[in-house]
């Protein structure tokens, strides 16, 4: 062995071995939930290759996730040591999918008993959609079909339904002992009543 090849085997063996304490930028190429496959982004911060498949974690208990091709995650290494990295956080973006469970409760939010959440006051709110969302209508909530309206003319009594918010829809007219629909005449006699929740429900809206 040349001295040169000596005294590089001596610095190796007391050098102090590399350590990654930082957080390091990944792309995703393969993920299950449990477990993803990334490859690196750049090499700015010195992050290594991770052969295989790398365990996820989560910010809480009971969550998980499968992550979209591409997408960014940080790695971090247990120790320091590059041997045990593990994805500690997540650049935002939708995953495939997402998993939220527990063994007794998952509950989304508190109805505030003044009606006002935050320093700022307004409504506290959950909405399921993005657009279009409507009040939801849980069990035992008074919901309010309106007013049916007999209004008696020559020899007939047209039937209208008022709604909550003053305006009308004629339902049917009787004419001697025939009852006719309007304006869906194969109704056979079913007429639908929409509502409108009256209250109770005031923290969730649906699309």
């Amino acid at each position: 062995m040349s001295f040169l090849a000596l005294v590089e085997r001596i610095l190796e063996a007391i050098k102090p071995a590399v350590r990654h304490y930082g957080f390091y930028l990944y792309e995703v190429v393969k993920d299950d939930g449990a477990r993803t496959t990334l490859r690196r982004v750049g090499d700015a911060g010195g992050n290594p290759d991770l052969p295989g498949m790398i365990d996820k974690l989560y910010g809480a208990h009971g969550i998980t996730c499968v992550s979209t091709e591409a997408s960014q995650v940080l790695v971090g290494f247990e120790g320091g040591n590059p041997a045990r990295p593990f994805v500690a956080f997540y650049v935002p973006t939708n995953p495939v999918s997402m998993l939220i469970d527990a063994d007794e409760t998952i509950q989304i939010a508190t109805t505030p008993a003044s009606g006002l959440h935050g320093p700022g006051g307004g409504v506290k709110q959950v909405y399921v959609g993005s657009k279009d969302r409507h009040k939801v209508a849980r069990k035992d909530d008074p919901v309010y079909t309106g007013e049916l309206q007999f209004v008696p003319g020559a020899g007939s009594m047209q039937i209208i339904q008022r709604y909550h918010d003053g305006t009308t829809r004629p339902i049917g007219t009787l004419v001697g002992s025939s009852l006719v629909f309007t304006p869906d005449l194969s109704s056979f006699g079913v007429a639908l009543l929409d509502g409108h929740v009256a209250g109770g429900s005031e923290l969730f809206s649906s699309e």
